[in-house]
């Protein structure tokens, strides 16, 4: 994974895509990492990760990297609903 963005002046969109695109390919990852990442300070990184969750199934597990949702864990949130 790169440390930096290939392209500084990536959009907001652009920057997501990115993130997603790492989870979506099993990388977990703080929210600092994030930040790292992005070129964004660790509270926007937060606010962003935090957005990207209202859409896709994310989530901060209890050692604070985000990671996709496991289909077991789909699966138990769709039976409380």
């Amino acid at each position: 994974m790169a440390t930096q963005l290939d392209n500084p002046e990536l959009t907001a969109q652009e920057r997501a895509a990115k993130i997603v695109w790492w989870l979506a390919h099993g990388e977990a990852m703080t929210t600092r990492h994030v930040a790292e990442l992005t070129g964004l300070a660790r509270s926007s990184a937060w606010e962003m990760m935090s957005r990207i969750a209202r859409v896709i199934p994310i989530y901060c597990n209890k050692d604070g990297e985000w990671e996709v949702c496991a289909m077991e864990e789909l699966a138990g949130i769709a039976k409380i609903e």
